[in-house]
């Protein structure tokens, strides 16, 4: 019985172990490609002059994107998210700068920060969908993302924006090593409990 109940355990500890190795981190953004085909969840403020959310081939993933193109000055689009002091959240999007129809982009600008500056641009040249990812420990119960877009005669696209949690757990080389350990005790228990059995 011992035994059996010493192979569960091991059995059960694996499971953990890999479990919570491959986690799926749950991304804090809502609405986070504008699937809800608007910017619910967003704040939208600034010059929102040639803002909106589209559809089509234009998106990154999914059916939707957001197009930013204001020309008189900035927009600003934000979320606030409960944050944890001193947890480590990844934060990333995907970022494209389209030129209008005679190829130009300039002037423009754009901005991201969470809690503290990620990136700013100015007069950048168009660039398909590329991916910015950064790592950031929070310092408040809440932390705001916010972008800033300006591009007179072009357009900004952003999808795919993600905050995700990373999960403080031990470094996962040392669940095999633990596992492995508990199956040699219960071997090893195993024979001297054979051992001490009478003979009949």
């Amino acid at each position: 019985m011992a035994w059996k109940t010493c192979k569960l355990l091991t059995a059960m500890l694996f499971a953990m172990v890999f479990g919570m190795t491959g986690l799926a981190r749950a991304n804090l953004v809502v609405n986070s490609g504008f699937e809800n085909g608007n910017f619910s969840g967003w704040t939208l403020t600034g010059d929102t002059s040639y803002t909106t959310v589209n559809s089509g081939s234009g998106a990154y993933a999914g059916n939707y994107y957001g197009s930013f193109g204001s020309v008189n000055s900035q927009a600003f689009l934000s979320q606030t998210i409960v944050t944890t002091v001193g947890a480590s959240y990844t934060v990333s999007f995907r970022l494209a700068n389209i030129a209008n129809g005679q190829g130009r982009t300039t002037p423009n600008s754009f901005s991201a920060s969470f809690g503290s500056s990620l990136v700013s641009m100015t007069n950048s040249s168009a660039f398909g969908y590329t991916l910015y990812t950064y790592l950031v420990t929070a310092t408040a119960a809440s932390t705001t993302l916010q972008f800033s877009f300006y591009n007179v005669p072009g357009y900004w696209r952003l999808d795919a924006v993600n905050v995700d949690v990373v999960p403080a757990v031990p470094l996962p080389g040392s669940f095999p090593l633990l596992a492995m350990g508990l199956v040699g005790l219960c071997c090893i228990g195993r024979r001297r409990t054979k051992s001490l059995k009478p003979r009949i």
